[in-house]
């Protein structure tokens, strides 16, 4: 529910508004509408900050960037950005506060392709096919497209929002197993080298035949484990298949390694956390959302509210973002540092990232 008799639902009220509520709030406010609410929202010296912010966008023509910068100046500013602050000031200056309603229900398109391909990452050739049809936004879509949240149903829902739906019919929507291996490893190139375990892998790599025992003296010549691991990745993306296949289910390119610490953990975690703390701000990240916060509450015990919130992040699909955050969170609490701390120092070996991915292909969710 987004809406009550009074505006928002009171589920919301008291949340901050993401950079993408406030991108869909500027797309459907005139720069005169911006102006007057910008002037009840900022607290402190608004007619400079707004004379600014129009100074800085004005000459390239950017007249989105104006609306949408200025509200999120507003929200950057103060620790009363909340989506009533915002609806008490719409109202105040005669603006529909409906429109809080509208950018927060989410698109439903009438995409008939089955979920596998919609819930995959566009592939690149997509990408380039879409920049042919909106303009130069290489920079922007190769940005976004390196997110864990970038799929073709974000995509489709975004064009949907924008009127440019037409654009889809383009698309191939196709991305074959080479393409999504060899497109993981290169978005997480940095991650890769800084977290492998070598030697376990080089092991492991060689008892599948991908790799050989020069290949193995090549990569140990040098001193340096970041050394070493840049020139397993290379001979890895030059071989390409198998060796893609069989290096990314022993990396920690998946995002397995970060499940793995959490369920080493997971006793700890359930006894002796307090969740609503950590998932208000697992919520403000949109890691969670209203409708986890409400599943989560519904448990008996805090115990069994934990479990709950553990369920949420491990069959995430993509757990690092969950990760991180739920480490912040913990990491922002004095109670929980040092749990914090033992979690994200919990050693993940190969052999464990095999054994996890036995116990996935057994429960049928590789």
């Amino acid at each position: 529910m987004y809406a009550s008799k009074g505006g928002l639902d009171q589920a919301w009220l008291d949340i901050q508004p993401k950079d993408k509520h406030l991108g869909r709030l500027a797309a459907k406010l005139t720069m005169e509408e911006t102006r007057q609410l910008y002037m009840c929202l900022k607290a402190k010296e608004p007619d400079q900050s707004w004379k600014v912010i129009c100074d800085n966008y004005n000459r390239m023509g950017y007249g989105f960037e104006i609306k949408f910068y200025a509200l999120r100046d507003w929200k950057l500013s103060t620790r009363n950005s909340t989506f009533k602050h915002l609806q008490q000031n719409l109202m105040r200056v005669g603006i529909d506060s409906h429109k809080l309603c509208q950018i927060l229900r989410e698109v439903q398109t009438d995409s008939d392709l089955a979920a596998e391909k919609l819930y995959v990452k566009p592939s690149r050739s997509d990408m380039t096919l879409l920049q042919n049809h909106i303009g130069q936004t290489e920079d922007v879509l190769d940005k976004w497209r390196k997110h864990h949240q970038a799929t073709y149903d974000v995509l489709a829902k975004t064009l949907y929002r924008l009127n440019l739906s037409g654009i889809l019919e383009y698309l191939t929507y196709e991305i074959g197993l080479k393409d999504q291996l060899k497109d993981r490893i290169n978005d997480n190139r940095e991650e890769i080298i800084r977290n492998i375990v070598n030697a376990d892998i080089i092991d492991h790599m060689m008892t599948q035949l991908v790799i050989s025992a020069d290949d193995r003296r090549r990569i140990e010549q040098h001193a340096g484990q970041d050394d070493q691991n840049k020139v397993l990745l290379d001979i890895v993306m030059k071989r390409r298949e198998p060796s893609y296949s069989v290096f990314v289910g022993l990396s920690s390119v998946t995002d397995q390694h970060y499940k793995v610490r959490l369920q080493k953990n997971y006793s700890e975690i359930i006894c002796n956390i307090i969740h609503e703390s950590i998932v208000d701000r697992l919520i403000e990240c949109d890691v969670l959302s209203i409708d986890d916060r409400q599943k989560i509450e519904a448990g008996q015990s805090q115990k069994e509210k934990n479990r709950k919130l553990m369920d949420n992040l491990l069959h995430m699909r993509e757990c690092k973002k969950g990760y991180t955050e739920f480490i912040k969170a913990l990491g922002a609490d004095s109670t929980y540092t040092d749990l914090a701390r033992q979690i994200d120092n919990t050693e993940v070996t190969s052999n464990d990232l095999l054994t996890f991915e036995r116990y996935l292909k057994s429960a049928g969710n590789d």
